[in-house]
């Protein structure tokens, strides 16, 4: 039976999950931004400033939708909030699934930063002040509160974080994991997909996601401006901050640095994708199990058809340039 997941039919909307503004650490407004990345093509911006949530609705028009959230940090340290290069710092995005979401979780004003500092007055908040921990009880204390308070929760760059498999092996009920961040990617950490790898082989759903984690310090020239770098092509059937998210959270999306997928669905024999131009097609399963698709040397693929049995499966599109396209694991025990 055929089971649709990416549909030719459906458009699709292009958005970045990860910014910072003036609001916190970045160097263009929130107004500033919106310009900026709908004159690159772009539908939506998830505002994602460093502790503290701001609205930016009234952004939002017929054309752009400013989705709500912030970036919560936690530091590994002996209980102050000191912090080096060396330090591991666990980020999380919190995306509120519905805009009239106004009340943080698991806040701290001394965990407030930058220009945040100038909105701790106006921060609401449920429940005490937080005094985070690093660690697996900690971070999924904090994962459990967003999921529990109207937040899609994602694991933001593991390579800047320093984080290794023991870090992240015991997080649950993440909605994403960042498989390429911009920022990271554009100061020399390279975020990888391997991670996404990791949770999907413990049995874990979650979806993964690329995105810039911009702020913008340098020129629109520079070639280490880590806008316009990865994103997401979401698929929603209403253009609305609701059916980005019901599309979000349904894995309606594919991430990508470049290719375009244009039909993904999965059937009785496996996989079958249609994207751009591709030097290679790749389908992942657990482990080693793999299929590659690639053309002759000069030549391009547009469509492979995977017949690998597993648990799960999913597939990432490269291009001449060597940029990648992720789709979302499907797991064929889905109904």
């Amino acid at each position: 039976m055929k089971k649709v997941l990416l549909s030719a039919k459906v458009p699709f909307y292009k958005v970045n999950l990860h910014c910072h503004t003036t609001v916190s650490d970045g160097k263009l407004t929130p107004l500033e931004i919106k310009e900026y990345y709908k004159s690159n093509g772009y539908s939506a911006v998830c505002f994602s400033d460093h502790e503290v949530l701001v609205d930016h609705g009234d952004l939002t028009d017929g054309s752009f939708i400013a989705l709500k959230g912030y970036e919560i940090s936690t530091n590994e340290s002996d209980g102050s909030w000191g912090w080096s290069h060396t330090t591991k710092s666990a980020h999380f995005n919190l995306l509120c699934k519905t805009p009239d979401v106004d009340k943080q979780v698991c806040y701290n004003p001394y965990a407030v930063w930058g220009g945040a500092a100038s909105y701790k007055d106006k921060v609401k908040y449920l429940g005490n002040i937080c005094m985070r921990v690093h660690s697996d009880m900690g971070l999924n204390y904090i994962i459990r509160q967003a999921n529990e308070n109207g937040f899609l929760v994602t694991y933001n760059h593991p390579a800047w974080s320093l984080h290794t498999y023991g870090d992240y092996k015991n997080l649950d009920g993440l909605f994403a994991v960042e498989v390429y961040n911009s920022g990271s990617v554009m100061s020399g950490l390279l975020e990888s997909d391997a991670v996404y790898d990791d949770f999907l082989s413990q049995g874990k759903r979650l979806h993964c996601v690329a995105a810039d984690d911009n702020h913008n310090h340098g020129s629109a020239d520079d070639p280490l401006n880590a806008s316009f770098n990865g994103w997401v092509c979401v698929q929603a059937k209403e253009f609305s901050y609701n059916g980005l998210i019901d599309a979000l959270t349904d894995g309606a999306f594919y991430s990508s640095t470049g290719p375009q997928i244009e039909e993904l669905y999965a059937d009785d024999n496996g996989l079958r994708i249609k994207t751009s131009p591709a030097r290679q097609i790749i389908f992942i399963g657990r482990g080693r199990n793999r299929q590659v698709f690639a053309p002759p040397i000069g030549q391009a693929i547009r469509e492979a058809v995977c017949n690998l049995k597993d648990e799960y499966l999913r597939a990432v599109v490269i291009d001449e340039y060597g940029k990648k396209a992720f789709t979302n694991a499907y797991r064929f025990d889905k109904a």
